[in-house]
């Protein structure tokens, strides 16, 4: 698959949605085939911190295995479920449906074998 690419741009445009919407803080989360200027994000993260803005930039993998463990008390399908509502809602890509699908599936590969 070939790599996307995002910005500091797409960052704040993100940001500024979520402040619109009377928000503080926000996850963007990247894909598996994301490139950024991790720098520059980094540095924009800081700024928006200092002004009392929280901003987690985490990719796909990482901010879900973290939901689950938040969210314990949730079986698979549940989040899974869930999480395709939060993609429909937002008509997010079928490539981010897919990957969702994708990685239930790895994840309940791992919670078999443990």
């Amino acid at each position: 698959m070939k790599d996307k690419n995002f910005s500091v741009s797409d960052v704040r445009h993100a940001v500024k949605k979520a402040q619109e919407a009377q928000q503080n803080s926000l996850n963007f989360v990247y894909g598996r085939h994301s490139d950024f200027d991790r720098k520059a994000v980094d540095d924009y993260r800081k700024h928006l911190m200092a002004d009392g803005f929280i901003l987690n930039v985490v990719s796909v993998d990482s901010f879900i295995f973290v939901m689950l463990t938040i969210i314990a008390d949730l079986t698979l399908q549940e989040i899974v479920e869930s999480m395709i509502q939060i993609i429909e809602e937002c008509k997010f890509s079928a490539d981010s449906k897919n990957l969702v699908f994708e990685l239930s599936q790895d994840i309940g590969e791992e919670f078999s074998k443990a």
